[in-house]
């Protein structure tokens, strides 16, 4: 399974709190956290593959009232337990 980190500012006037509690309810996103550093929220998209569904849920979450910015990150290789 695919999945993108999505690296989130949020405007001034929005609670990054609210942003996290909306993205949480998104069945493609995994996780939603609010942070501290250059970023507000971090959250983890999986099933990028699935039938449009994550460019779907990314569009989404940068139509979200108070999303400013959306950095996409895919992950290119999530498994490195073989050693190769």
């Amino acid at each position: 399974m695919k999945k993108a980190y999505l690296l989130i500012d949020v405007d001034t006037s929005a609670k990054a709190a609210r942003i996290v509690e909306l993205l949480r309810q998104k069945p493609s996103i995994s996780y939603a956290d609010a942070v501290t550093g250059p970023h507000d929220v971090i959250a983890v998209l999986e099933g990028w593959d699935k039938e449009g569904q994550g460019l779907k849920t990314l569009t989404e979450v940068r139509e979200i009232a108070g999303v400013r910015y959306v950095t996409a990150c895919f992950a290119i290789r999530t498994d490195f337990s073989n050693g190769s």
